[in-house]
C-alpha cells in the first residue's frame, strides 16, 4: 500500500478495517519520515481514533508516532506527532505527559500550528483532576488565541465547553454566565453545521452538568429538568464513540436524578454508557459508582462486576507503567482479590435467570430460621404447556421474565431457582406485607404470562419457627402444592 492509496482511503472518511490498519501502521513504520508522511500519518490517526478508539489501536499509533519523532526532530510540522500524543496520554490517563506536549505545541512561534486542541487537551485534564487554579491561565491564553486565530467551529466549541465545566465546578458562577452566553451564541449560529444535533446534546448535557453543580444558586424546576436529563442519555446513545468525560460528568447527574429512575433503568443507563468512548479512568468512575455507590449485587449483576474488574486491571497493568513494583503489585493482588469475588459469585447463581442456585442453597440449608423469617415456594402453572406450544427458548423468556419480576418485588431477599419453574424465597417482615409483595409480583407477571391463567403461579408461604432452611422449604413445598390442588393463589402456613 502506498501514500496514494492511503489517501483514497482517507477521502472515504469511514471506519478504517483493522487489516487496512495494520497494514496502513506497516508502510509509515517503514517509511522516510518528511513533512508529507507526518501529515499523512496525522490525518490517518485522527481519522483512525476518532472512528473507533481501543487500548491497542492507540498504543500502535503511540508506537509510530515516537518512532517518528526521534527520526524528524527538525521537521515543521513535528507539532501533530505532538498531538498525537496527547491522544494517546489522555487515554491512559497520564496527566504530566499531556501537559509536557501540549505546553510543547503552545510554545511554538511558527506559522500554521494549531493549538486550539492543544489548550482543549489541557483544560479538560486540568478539569478531570480539578486543578481549577491552573486552569486559569490556560484559559486566559486560550481566549486570546480565539481572538487572534481563526479556529476550527469544533475546537472552539470544545474549548469553551471545557471552560464551562471547569467554572461550573469551582463554583465561579460569573464566569459561568460569561461563558454560556458565548456558547448559546455560537449554538445559534451553527444550525447549519453538518454535526449540529451532536454539538447541542453535548452542549445540554454540559449546561446540565453545571447547572446542577450550581443548584444552590440557580433555580429551576427538579422534575423538568429530570425529564431533560432521560433525554439526553438517549441522545448520548447515538455519539457513544465521541471522546469524552463521561464518568466526572455523568456521575454527579445520576446522584442528583436518581430519584427519578427505577432501579434497573437506573443500572442499564450507567452500565450502557461504559461501552462509550472516554477515557481509561473515566469507564472506571462509572464503574465504580455501580458497584460501590449503588452497591449492585455481584451475582445478579455479574457481568458489570466482571467488566469493572477487567477494566481496573487493565488500567493498573497498562496505564500506570510508572508505579513502582510495590504499589504495581498491592494494586494486582486487590485486582486478584475482585476476580475471585467475581469466580465465587458465579458459582452460586444461576445462569439463566440470575437468581441464586442450589450451590448456594447448599451453604446455607442447615442454618436455623428466626421469628419473623418468610418462606415462599412458588411454581408457574402450566409451564409446561409454554415449552409445548412455544418451544424451549421461549420458556426460558418467560423465566427470565418471571426471575426478574420476583427480584425487583424482593430486591433485598435471596430469591433462588431450584430448577426448572421452581423458585423460593427466603425473607423477612410481616405477614400482611410480605403477601402485598407476592401480590405486586404477580400482577406484574400476568401481564407477561403467555398462557393468561388465572393466577400465573401457585405459592406456598411458610412462617417457621426454629427450623433449618432446608426443612422449611420442604414445608412451603407442601403448602404451594395445596394451593394447586385447590385451585387457590397461595396458601399460609405458620410451623
Amino acid at each position: 500500500m502506498g501514500i496514494d492509496e492511503i489517501k483514497a482511503i482517507l477521502q472515504q472518511n469511514k471506519t478504517i478495517s483493522n487489516e487496512d490498519f495494520s497494514t496502513i501502521l506497516r508502510f509509515f513504520e517503514l517509511s522516510n519520515v518528511d513533512t508529507t508522511l507526518i501529515d499523512l500519518f496525522y490525518d490517518f490517526s485522527i481519522l483512525s481514533l476518532e472512528n473507533s478508539i481501543d487500548y491497542v489501536m492507540i498504543e500502535k499509533v503511540h508506537e509510530i508516532t515516537k518512532m517518528m519523532y526521534e527520526k524528524a526532530s527538525t521537521i515543521s510540522n513535528l507539532w501533530k506527532l505532538d498531538l498525537l500524543e496527547i491522544y494517546y496520554f489522555f487515554f491512559v490517563d497520564s496527566l504530566a505527559e499531556v501537559l509536557k506536549h501540549a505546553n510543547h505545541i503552545l510554545t511554538l512561534t511558527e506559522e500554521g500550528v494549531e493549538k486550539s486542541s492543544a489548550y482543549s487537551f489541557a483544560l479538560m485534564v486540568f478539569f478531570k483532576h480539578k486543578m481549577f487554579s491552573q486552569a486559569i491561565s490556560y484559559i486566559d491564553e486560550a481566549d486570546i488565541y480565539i481572538k487572534n486565530h481563526e479556529i476550527k467551529s469544533q475546537n472552539l466549541f470544545q474549548i469553551w465547553i471545557n471552560e464551562l465545566d471547569i467554572f461550573a465546578s469551582s463554583g465561579q458562577i460569573k464566569k459561568y454566565y460569561n461563558v454560556k452566553e458565548k456558547l448559546t451564541e455560537y449554538m445559534e449560529n451553527s444550525i447549519s453545521l453538518p454535526h449540529y444535533d451532536m454539538l447541542k446534546n453535548f452542549y445540554e448535557l454540559h449546561l446540565l452538568y453545571g447547572e446542577v453543580l450550581l443548584s444552590k444558586q440557580i433555580e429551576f424546576d427538579i422534575n423538568n429538568k429530570a425529564i431533560q436529563f432521560k433525554e439526553i442519555l438517549s441522545s448520548l446513545r447515538k455519539w457513544g464513540y465521541v471522546i469524552e468525560n463521561y464518568g466526572i460528568l455523568l456521575t454527579p447527574l445520576f446522584d442528583f436524578f436518581k430519584d427519578f429512575f427505577e432501579k434497573e433503568e437506573f443500572i442499564d443507563e450507567i452500565s450502557h454508557i461504559t461501552t462509550y468512548n472516554m477515557n481509561v479512568n473515566e469507564r472506571l468512575v462509572l464503574y465504580k459508582y455501580l458497584v460501590e455507590n449503588l452497591e449492585i449485587d455481584k451475582i445478579r449483576y455479574h457481568d458489570i462486576y466482571e467488566s469493572y474488574v477487567e477494566n481496573l486491571s487493565f488500567y493498573f497493568t497498562n496505564t500506570q507503567k510508572n508505579k513502582t513494583a510495590e504499589i504495581l503489585t498491592e494494586i494486582l493482588n486487590f485486582s486478584l482479590e475482585k476476580k475471585l469475588d467475581v469466580l465465587n459469585a458465579k458459582y452460586h447463581y444461576d445462569t439463566l435467570t440470575g437468581c441464586y442456585n442450589r450451590v448456594f442453597l447448599s451453604e446455607i440449608e442447615e442454618k436455623t430460621l428466626e421469628a419473623g423469617d418468610v418462606v415462599i415456594y412458588l411454581d408457574l402453572n402450566d409451564f409446561k404447556k409454554i415449552n409445548d406450544t412455544y418451544g424451549h427458548d421461549t420458556g426460558d423468556k418467560q423465566l427470565k421474565i418471571f426471575a426478574n419480576i420476583l427480584m425487583k418485588h424482593f430486591e433485598n431477599d435471596v430469591v433462588l431457582r431450584l430448577g426448572g419453574d421452581e423458585f423460593v424465597i427466603l425473607t423477612r417482615g410481616l405477614p400482611e406485607d410480605v403477601l402485598a409483595k407476592l401480590d405486586l409480583a404477580r400482577a406484574e407477571y400476568l401481564t407477561h404470562n403467555l398462557l393468561k391463567n388465572r393466577y400465573g403461579f401457585s405459592a406456598g408461604v411458610l412462617l417457621p419457627h426454629g427450623m433449618a432452611v432446608h426443612e422449611a422449604i420442604g414445608e412451603a413445598d407442601k403448602a404451594m402444592y395445596d394451593s394447586k390442588k385447590t385451585g387457590l393463589p397461595c396458601i399460609i402456613r405458620e410451623i
